[in-house]
């Protein structure tokens, strides 16, 4: 018994905060007419947040969260009025919407993403084969860092991670540089 209830415990230890957004809108429905719902002892039972766990796992990365967080009202489904519904849960501003819908949005921009940097530098390195080597250079640095910043700022990814993304972007832009100066396309 006392062992179950250790693991238990280590179980609930074990889950994660939640997010800041699930805290709002968690707080916002005890305080929907801007009374607050607890009283006395209870009133700050909300307020620390290392005190509370999220039931779900919490897996996402900065794209999606800035997503949810701006665009969720885009991804909120149609529910049909219910004749039994609460007035104050219909009126409290908060809706539903399924986290893969988010994460699938998410998906396609980054794919977007990549695509337009991959695509859109070899394109411009191209326009610009007859040009010196030194701009050619300068595109693959501007078009790299700006590979390095949308990985860093749209993924959850270490920064040794980052680095070896980068890397590699950078020595395909590089080869493909070389392979126009090895064929004489320089000027």
């Amino acid at each position: 018994m006392a062992e179950e209830a250790m693991v238990l415990e280590s179980q609930v230890l074990a889950l994660g905060a939640p997010t800041s957004r699930a805290l709002k809108a968690f707080k916002a429905w005890f305080t929907w007419t801007g009374e607050p719902t607890l009283w006395g002892r209870d009133k700050h039972l909300f307020d620390d947040k290392s005190d509370l766990v999220a039931l779900a796992p919490v897996d996402t990365d900065r794209l999606n969260i800035f997503l949810q967080n701006y665009f969720g009202w885009f991804f909120k489904e149609k529910q049909p009025a219910k004749d039994d519904e609460d007035p104050i849960e219909s009126s409290s501003g908060l809706f539903y919407y399924q986290g893969r819908r988010i994460q699938n949005a998410g998906a396609v921009i980054s794919i977007i993403f990549s695509a337009v940097l991959l695509v859109g530098a070899i394109v411009c390195l191209l326009l610009i084969s007859n040009k010196s080597i030194h701009l050619r250079v300068g595109m693959i640095v501007v078009f790299t860092c700006l590979f390095a910043i949308v990985v860093g700022l749209l993924t959850n990814a270490r920064r040794a991670e980052i680095f070896g993304a980068t890397a590699a972007y950078a020595a395909v832009l590089v080869v493909f540089v070389s392979n126009n100066v090895a064929n004489g396309t320089t000027a």
